[in-house]
């Protein structure tokens, strides 16, 4: 009886702890890993360097890149003029020292705002695309213009081209100089072109082309353009005299040194003196202007319009074909194929010299060195 209830009380208070849980210790939490105590996963291997260029190679992507643009300042203001004779005197000092900004400064505003449209017009009707792949195809033939210049003229290609040689001779350096000044204008890029500064583009471009058209204008027939030259150089001491007039019209008298004097008129236009032939002749050379706008080929939502844009995108890749072929040579062995390749495309001919006729006339020393980051010939078709 005695172990009986003594069971019984060992049954009784199992059971009651096991009921009410009081005394029950809690079981001891997971261990948690501190985030810091986590090792990071190892760094990535870095990538393995670019292979070296050779001088030749960095050359030619250089020229195959776009340009970074220069730094951009504006154009001092060079006129103050309140009557006719003074203008004359102003900007006959002007252009003689090269700033030819100021050609806008002389124009009234509403022709200045014509000007502004026409070029709006402008980059609003061209694809931006096809027009920087235009302006990189001159940065490349400009490239190859300077680069290959020897290989050029020792190529017999030179006794197939509009001009003869002795006149290639003369323009070449002048015409690579002045697609120099153009790639470093506003207008190589579409973004730039689209707020073109025209004082500023006049006064940064306009001495490197002006400098050079000299030597173009005596080599090309172009007698009327070396006439105007040489008026310019000689008006920095020009002498300007009023002979008649009221607030509206005069009539003054230019004199330059070595030659004839001459009576000019000039009209106020919107608050500026301009020289009547100007305004006469203002509408008429905008009419011109617009016309050759309307030139230009556009998407205009036709079949022929898309046929028109199709083919000048084709013209864009031909040049550039071409362009690039020419940039990357290093023989002249491989410049006369690559001109042979570029004249059958172009002409739809073979090129009318022999290969075997094809001798360069002097051994150069780049025909020892190998074929740097240059693509092969494509095969002709």
């Amino acid at each position: 009886m005695r172990k009986f209830v003594g069971c019984s009380a060992l049954v009784l208070g199992s059971l009651y702890l096991v009921g009410c849980g009081a005394n029950t210790p809690a079981p001891p939490p997971e261990p948690t890993i501190p985030a810091a105590a986590v090792a990071p996963p190892p760094p990535l291997p870095p990538p393995p360097p670019e292979p070296e260029l050779s001088p030749e190679a960095k050359e030619l992507k250089q020229a195959m890149d776009r340009r970074p643009r220069p730094e951009r300042h504006a154009a001092e203001t060079v006129l103050s003029a309140n009557e006719p004779e003074q203008l004359v005197v102003q900007f006959g000092q002007a252009v003689a020292d090269k700033k030819y900004q100021v050609l806008w400064e002389m124009l009234p505003t509403p022709y200045q705002n014509d000007i502004k449209t026409l070029m709006t017009d402008f980059v609003a009707k061209v694809d931006g695309k096809v027009y920087n792949q235009l302006t990189s195809n001159v940065q490349l033939m400009v490239f190859t213009l300077r680069k290959h210049k020897d290989k050029f003229f020792r190529h017999p290609i030179m006794d197939h081209l509009p001009l003869d040689r002795a006149t290639l001779e003369k323009v070449w350096d002048p015409a690579v100089a002045v697609g120099e000044a153009f790639l470093d204008s506003e207008m190589y890029d579409i973004q730039e072109l689209q707020k073109i500064d025209f004082p500023r583009a006049l006064a940064e471009t306009g001495p490197r082309v002006m400098d050079q058209i000299p030597t173009l204008a005596s080599a090309l027939p172009m007698p009327e353009l070396g006439e105007a030259i040489e008026l310019i150089q000689s008006l920095k001491n020009v002498k300007a005299t009023k002979i008649s007039g009221d607030d509206s019209a005069q009539v003054v008298k230019i004199e330059i040194e070595g030659r004839d004097p001459i009576e000019a008129e000039f009209v106020k236009h919107e608050g500026k003196w301009i020289p009547r032939i100007l305004q006469d002749n203002w509408t008429s050379g905008l009419e011109q202007a617009r016309s050759a706008l309307a030139m230009i080929p556009v998407d205009d939502g036709t079949e022929e319009g898309k046929k028109r844009v199709d083919r000048f995108r084709g013209l864009m890749i031909g040049l550039g074909f071409g362009a690039t072929l020419l940039a990357s040579v290093d023989t002249d062995a491989r410049f006369d194929e690559y001109i042979r390749v570029i004249w059958d495309k172009a002409m739809n001919s073979p090129f009318p010299v022999p290969k075997e006729e094809a001798k360069p006339a002097e051994a150069t020393a780049d025909e020892a060195k190998p074929a740097d980051a240059v693509p092969p010939a494509p095969e002709k078709k």
